[in-house]
């Protein structure tokens, strides 16, 4: 297997990741009938909010990872929701990786990667969206804790 390596999204990825995200969240528990067009359209959109940073894997030339975010301030549906909510939050609003390339540690380098381009930026807490007890499991590990637990439509 090639070398993964972590990188900011490009342009040319677009088409790319939102097939990657279309199919990673097909299966359980999401069960997600989203299209690809509807994908990219909201990709686009979280591309369009304050601060927005989309880092991918790949592996060879292809994508098999990402994490999307935004500042927090960009999305007053989520921020509501907080009990809390300061300027320097930034917002984890999608993470995925292929099911073939689970296991080997990319969702923690995406992670990283996120983490450093966000103190780079000036922002001090991360609010990450999860779906699933194995990533809040997964989360609590790396030192992470439940600020609120609500289901987001």
């Amino acid at each position: 297997m090639s070398e993964i390596r972590i990188r900011p999204q490009k342009e040319g990825d677009r088409n790319r990741l939102a097939e990657l995200s279309c199919l990673c969240f097909s299966g359980a528990p999401w069960f997600s009938a989203m299209s690809v067009e509807e994908k990219l359209r909201r990709h686009d959109d979280y591309r369009s909010r304050q601060d927005a940073m989309i880092v991918v894997a790949v592996c060879g030339n292809q994508i098999v990872g990402a994490q999307i975010g935004f500042a927090l301030i960009a999305a007053p549906e989520i921020a509501r929701l907080l009990p809390c909510t300061k300027k320097g939050d930034y917002y984890i609003c999608e993470g995925f990786v292929a099911e073939p390339y689970r296991g080997q540690g990319i969702a923690h380098r995406l992670r990283i990667a996120m983490d450093r381009w966000m103190k780079d930026q000036g922002f001090l807490r991360r609010i990450v969206r999860i779906s699933t007890q194995s990533n809040l499991a997964a989360l609590r590990r790396h030192g992470f804790r439940v600020v609120v637990e609500k289901a987001i439509k």
